[in-house]
């Protein structure tokens, strides 16, 4: 693709009435011009600035135009130039005057005589066609001499195309084809290919502006021309992809949900593609009505969810996984995205995810295009892709989410900074027994690949070992700060009897710990195995790898009192691979020996604090918010403790490991860990 310059004139002229719109127009088709998703424009001007708007006198603007041409020239670039403000013809002539901020209306001395500057332009030996958009009154005045360019420096060999706000005997009011035009850019146009030209920019733009008459020229002389000339890449092409349906159960529903609210009530085929989500907001744009806004800004989120998966799966198919989404879906909370008022489906495909994060993760402070920012640069960390790659710069932009987009660049690079760092306290003098220990291991790990050891001595018992907490945490910090990083994580690895009656998140630290750090309970006893029960760590390894592998979603199974009366049976179960990947159980465990059966075999198992039971509340809030779990558990826990609300899922205790802490274990020893006797 040839280079593209562009340069935007937009004049105010103190003789005439002031044109309210113009410094809008003028800074919207900037916008597009110079947008790399649409325009794809460099700034026209040397100085690096594409945009000239004010009181300008009419020599300037002269001057500038033809600085731009010698800059288009300089760089072999095709030149894409707008003139907006007011112009007149003389007389009975036919040739545009365009008004300065000095310039007298038919007084041509005191105007920029269009035809003559534009005539100079085409016809510059190195500039690589030119691309003119006026909006003024009686606009085709503006139109080169072709008898000067077929027999002037080129020959002829040399292109042009314009657009016209007005014929030669006509008006045109408020900047209306400017706006209409940088509103087409920013949509796109269906069925108009992959670049937008003249000829269909100004058909969709006739039936925008009926009472003007917009009219276009185009001329191309240049048989050595690679490309024809276009304004802009058709931003609804680009979006559609070679996905025609990608609507999912989540966003049908939101849909039908909208249009059934209309005055009279719509409907929707099941299987809407992008192009007919395009036409069905175009036809919604007629309805004035609070119902018809709300269906306007549904539909256009939606059509940001269905680009938002089809750059997904063109660039980073990797992280198409159900850990991968629900990781990204799960950080979200860090930013302060809305909570879901509904997570009682399933998700299950690339689709769900996104609809879900469009329609259920944002409000009237957090829109759309935000939560998908996020969501979509988290995804890229995630698979270590680079976020800021062409694609996905120009995905934001075909959504409206460029500000969004460059905001998440710099908070998700900031939160993976802040986040590296993961602190893991183990009561590892207590592997096996139920009592408290004399010695606290920490480490302080970061994701960059430094690591620090400390132990801390306790007398053994609870106000001890929480003493000891403190000072490791308050270590973890120093650490932290001197590497200018936050520390948010902490796992405490205890064992099981420990497990069973004590919850670290309680302790004070300033406020209780699990306000302040998402605290995960992890088993100690996945640390150092004895001789011959290594598998303890590779097994379940191998679990959640093959989980992710199968894209597995919610895989849990509750477990009853009759489920686990028979410990002999249930140890047959599991090693025949009847439960592969979550339990719960539903009564507290009686012993110690159910719980160490269970996190033997399986990488997540919950049971119900101390003296309770899970009731049919409590299993149905684990469902539900299965997919934000275990992250989920901290927020329940904040909303808790800060907020005062009641929240089944604080009486959840869980052990939930992930591929992070199994690679700690496998690694124990080579990290200052010790061979368990």
């Amino acid at each position: 693709m040839s280079r593209r310059h562009a340069l935007i004139v937009a004049s105010q002229c103190r003789m005439m009435q002031h044109l309210d719109e113009l410094e809008s127009a003028a800074a919207a088709l900037h916008d597009e011009f110079m947008e790399p998703a649409t325009g794809a424009c460099e700034p026209g001007l040397p100085d690096g600035t594409a945009l000239r708007y004010g009181a300008l006198p009419a020599h300037e603007i002269t001057q500038t135009v033809m600085a731009a041409a010698r800059h288009a020239a300089d760089a072999d670039a095709t030149l894409v130039l707008a003139l907006l403000g007011h112009g007149f013809v003389p007389g009975r002539s036919n040739q545009l005057y365009f008004m300065g901020s000095e310039s007298v209306n038919q007084d041509r001395a005191s105007s920029v005589d269009v035809r003559g500057l534009l005539t100079n332009v085409v016809d510059n030996v190195r500039v690589n066609g030119v691309l003119t958009v006026i909006d003024t009154c009686v606009a085709a005045g503006g139109v080169p001499s072709m008898d000067e360019v077929l027999t002037g420096t080129r020959d002829g060999r040399t292109r042009v195309a314009m657009l016209l706000a007005a014929s030669v005997g006509e008006s045109a009011y408020s900047l209306k084809v400017s706006r209409e035009l940088a509103a087409l850019l920013r949509s796109g146009i269906a069925g108009a290919g992959d670049r937008l030209d003249i000829a269909s920019v100004r058909h969709s733009l006739q039936m925008r502006v009926p009472q003007q008459t917009v009219a276009r020229l185009e001329y191309d002389g240049d048989s050595a021309g690679t490309e024809g000339l276009w304004l802009a890449y058709n931003r609804l092409h680009h979006t559609m992809g070679s996905f025609t349906s990608m609507l999912g159960p989540i966003g049908i529903d939101e849909l039908r949900d909208v249009l059934s609210a209309l005055e009279p009530p719509a409907s929707v085929s099941a299987n809407i593609d992008l192009a007919g989500l395009a036409e069905l907001g175009r036809l919604l744009e007629t309805g004035s009505s609070v119902e018809h806004q709300h269906a306007s800004r549904i539909i256009e989120v939606l059509r940001a969810s269905v680009s938002t998966v089809e750059v997904l799966r063109r660039t980073m198919p990797e992280a198409l996984s159900t850990p991968v989404l629900r990781k990204a879906l799960g950080r979200l909370d860090a930013f302060g995205a809305p909570h879901s008022s509904d997570v009682s489906r399933l998700l299950t495909t690339e689709v769900d995810f996104v609809e879900h994060v469009a329609l259920h993760r944002s409000g009237r402070n957090f829109p759309a295009e935000r939560t998908l920012a996020l969501f979509v640069v988290g995804l890229a960390y995630l698979v270590d892709k680079d976020p800021g790659v062409p694609a996905l710069v120009h995905w934001a932009a075909s959504v409206g989410a460029t500000v969004p987009f460059n905001d998440a660049l710099t908070d998700v690079a900031a939160a993976v900074t802040e986040d590296r760092l993961r602190l893991i306290v183990s009561l590892h003098a207590s592997l096996s027994g139920t009592a408290w220990p004399e010695i606290l291991d920490a480490w302080l790990l970061d994701a960059v690949g430094d690591v620090g050891r400390e132990q801390f001595a306790c007398t053994d018992s609870q106000q001890g070992v929480e003493a000891a907490l403190r000072d490791a945490v308050g270590w973890a910090e120093e650490l932290a700060f001197e590497r200018n990083a936050k520390l948010h994580r902490i796992d405490i690895a205890s064992p099981i009897g420990l497990l069973l009656r004590w919850r670290p998140e309680d302790v004070v630290f300033g406020r209780r710990l699990g306000t302040v750090y998402h605290v995960l309970s992890r088993w100690s006893g996945r640390l150092a195995p004895a001789r011959g029960e290594r598998w303890i760590i590779t097994g379940v390894m191998r679990q959640l790898e093959q989980s992710q592998a199968e894209n597995v979603g919610r895989n849990l199974d509750w477990l009853s009192t009759r489920d686990t009366s028979d410990l002999f049976r249930l140890k047959g179960l599991l090693i025949d691979g009847r439960y592969s990947y979550a339990v719960g159980t539903i009564e507290h465990p009686e012993t110690a020996d159910l719980l160490d059966l269970l996190l033997s075999h399986l990488p997540v198992v919950m049971w119900p604090h101390t003296g309770s039971t899970f009731s049919d509340s409590h299993r149905d809030r684990v469902e539900r918010y299965w997919h934000r779990l275990p992250g989920e558990f901290h927020q329940a826990y904040c909303r808790h403790w800060t907020e005062d609300v009641v929240d089944p899922l604080v009486d959840v205790r869980a052990v939930w490991d992930d591929l992070d802490w199994l690679k700690f274990c496998a690694s124990y020893r080579r990290v200052g860990g010790a061979r368990r006797n």
